[in-house]
């Protein structure tokens, strides 16, 4: 009836479609991925200029309420604040 050349043909050609959709599958996973990283990394920019932004317009501000001035210089101002100035 079924030949053992048919079972192994039909068996060979099962594994080698799963193979190819395995291949596709993750291919395609892949690319998505990308897109998302890609995305994500076009967004974490676009803060980044905006809390720049932020930055330069509060800093003044700040340094006008505290008195001091840091010029993003944080070890000078940590060791004023360990002598009590």
């Amino acid at each position: 009836m079924l030949s053992a050349n048919f079972i192994a043909g039909t068996i060979f050609v099962a594994f080698i479609g799963a193979c190819v959709t395995g291949l596709t599958w993750i291919s395609t996973t892949l690319i998505t991925v990308d897109r998302n990283v890609a995305v994500m990394a076009l967004k974490i920019d676009a803060n980044n200029e905006k809390i720049d932004r932020l930055h330069e317009m509060i800093r003044p501000m700040w340094e006008d309420f505290t008195g001091r001035t840091y010029n993003d210089n944080l070890a000078s101002y940590h060791e004023a604040a360990a002598k009590g100035e």
